[in-house]
């Protein structure tokens, strides 16, 4: 069976960059962009819903967020085009934190073994003053 990008789900958390779910549904709320409910308290954007999200949140953002709005677009857009799996890179990552940047020492903080040593070194390099 074909790839079809229409069918892709990201979890909102993931196509926001919010770092609870919860959050990523408020963001998506202010601009009526409805979710799709997984099993149990899982929700999900389409692909070509949160491209077109984070298209509309970088044409109204400025500074840390447009960048990262506009590079988060970037990469979902990739999926589209080429059928891979969504990885937030480090430069990803080094934006989101300038974004989220309590959500970014959480994670720093919590010492997972899934965040890779690169990564890592660009959460702290966006958290220096």
């Amino acid at each position: 069976m074909p790839f079809d990008p229409s069918q892709y789900l990201l979890p909102v958390d993931v196509a926001t960059g919010a770092p609870t779910s919860q959050e990523g549904m408020l963001l998506l709320a202010y601009r009526g962009i409805g979710v799709i409910a997984g099993q149990g308290k899982g929700a999900y954007l389409t692909l070509a819903n949160a491209i077109r999200w984070n298209e509309m949140e970088a044409e109204d953002s400025d500074g840390f967020e447009k960048k990262f709005r506009e590079s988060l677009a970037d990469e979902l857009k990739k999926i589209q085009s080429e059928d891979e799996n969504f990885v937030y890179s480090a430069e990803l990552r080094f934006l989101w934190s300038k974004v989220f940047p309590e959500a970014a020492r959480a994670l720093l903080k919590s010492k997972s073994s899934k965040v890779e040593p690169k990564v890592r070194e660009a959460i702290r390099s966006a958290l220096e003053p």
